[in-house]
C-alpha cells in the first residue's frame, strides 16, 4: 500500500499491466453503464416535471460519461500504451468526477430557493385574473 503514495507509482509512464483493483474497477464501469441505460428508459416512460428532473438528468449525463471515460483509461492500460495508460490520467479525471459531483450539489444546493420562489409566484397569480 505503500507504493500508492509515491510519485515514482503515479507518474510513471510505463506504469505496466492491471492491477486486480482495476479490473474491479472495469465491472463497475460496466454495471454503471448498464444501471444508467436501465434507469433513463424507467424515467423516461414517466416522465416526471419536478425539481429534481434536471438534478437527475446531470447525475445519468455525469455517471455515463465517466463510466466511459474509465473504460477507456482501463482499455489504455490493459493495452499498455505508453503514454496514455500512465497512472496520472486517473487523477486527473478522479478530480474531473470531483468538480462535476460539487457544481451538481451546488445546483441541488438552489432547489429549495426555487421551490419557494414557485409557491410564491402561484400564490400570486392566484388573485391576478
Amino acid at each position: 500500500m505503500g507504493n500508492w503514495i509515491t510519485l515514482n507509482f503515479w507518474f510513471n509512464s510505463r506504469p505496466g499491466e492491471l492491477l486486480g483493483v482495476s479490473r474491479v474497477a472495469v465491472i463497475i464501469s460496466i454495471l454503471t453503464l448498464v444501471g444508467v441505460a436501465i434507469y433513463s428508459w424507467w424515467r423516461n416512460r414517466q416522465e416526471p416535471k419536478n425539481y429534481y428532473a434536471r438534478i437527475f438528468s446531470r447525475l445519468i449525463i455525469c455517471a455515463t460519461t465517466n463510466a466511459v471515460i474509465g473504460l477507456v483509461l482501463f482499455f489504455f492500460s490493459w493495452q499498455m500504451i505508453v503514454v496514455l495508460s500512465a497512472r496520472f490520467w486517473y487523477i486527473i479525471w478522479l478530480a474531473g468526477v470531483a468538480l462535476w459531483v460539487w457544481l451538481i450539489y451546488k445546483d441541488a444546493k438552489k432547489i429549495p430557493t426555487l421551490r419557494r420562489a414557485a409557491e410564491e409566484k402561484k400564490e400570486f397569480k392566484k388573485y391576478i385574473p
